[in-house]
């Protein structure tokens, strides 16, 4: 009997210990999650890859860069949800992005930008039509 009673004492503490380190880690993972995400939605970011850099120049001195009441657009007011889960499933969409821009390069240079601009900007106009301009309206009511 006191043999059994160590038995089921070392399996408690098995999964004690594994619960506990479930837990750090599943704590540690949320963490540097929304570290990530906080570091995505900068503007730094954005216009850290250059093909971004076109879109960035034509945005300075607009409405949304600088205005009477000093509210400033960025990038991700306009072209990320701002609801938790719709955030998360376009940041993983947005990893496309690494595959064009890194190992098959299509809009690296403005001639490329320029031919692909009307259908990335077709792109956005859908995506706008199907939310019914949800990012608009978090700041236009």
């Amino acid at each position: 009997m006191r043999q059994f009673i160590k038995k089921i004492l070392h399996y408690w503490k098995l999964v004690l210990g594994g619960l506990i380190a479930l837990f750090v880690f599943a704590v540690s993972f949320g963490i540097s999650g929304a570290y990530v995400l906080a570091h995505t939605s900068t503007e730094e970011f954005c216009v850290s890859c250059h093909e971004m850099s076109y879109n960035f120049a034509e945005y300075k001195g607009t409405i949304h860069d600088s205005n009477r009441t000093g509210v400033r657009a960025i990038c991700t007011d306009c072209h990320v949800p701002h609801e938790p889960g719709p955030l998360v499933w376009a940041k993983i969409k947005a990893t496309k992005d690494l595959y064009y821009t890194y190992i098959s390069p299509s809009i690296d240079t403005p001639e490329k930008f320029e031919a692909k601009r009307a259908h990335m900007a077709q792109n956005i106009w859908r995506e706008m039509k199907a939310n019914d301009s949800h990012t608009c309206r978090s700041c236009h009511r």
